[in-house]
C-alpha cells in the first residue's frame, strides 16, 4: 500500500500582502487569533462577530508597512 504525497498550500507572504492591502479601511474581526474579513461597515462587522463569535472587531489601517487595527470589544449585553 503506497501513501501519497500531500503537499498543503497556504498563503504566501505575497498573498497575505495583497489580502492585508485590500483590508484597508475596512472593519475585521479577531478570531482569537488573527483578524479575519473585511467588511465595509461597523454594523455588518458586529452583525458577522456576533454570529461567529469574534470578541473583538476593529478597523484596519495599512500604514505603509503594516496593518495596525482600532480595537473594540463586542458587547454580548447590547
Amino acid at each position: 500500500m503506497n501513501l501519497a504525497e500531500v503537499t498543503i498550500i497556504g498563503p504566501t507572504p505575497t498573498t497575505e500582502h495583497i489580502r492585508e492591502l485590500q483590508a484597508n479601511g475596512k472593519w475585521r474581526l479577531f478570531n482569537g487569533i488573527c483578524f479575519v474579513g473585511a467588511y465595509d461597515t461597523k454594523e455588518e462587522a458586529k452583525k458577522y462577530g456576533r454570529m461567529f463569535g469574534a470578541e473583538k472587531i476593529a478597523k484596519a489601517y495599512f500604514n505603509g508597512l503594516y496593518t495596525e487595527y482600532k480595537e473594540e470589544y463586542l458587547d454580548y449585553e447590547a
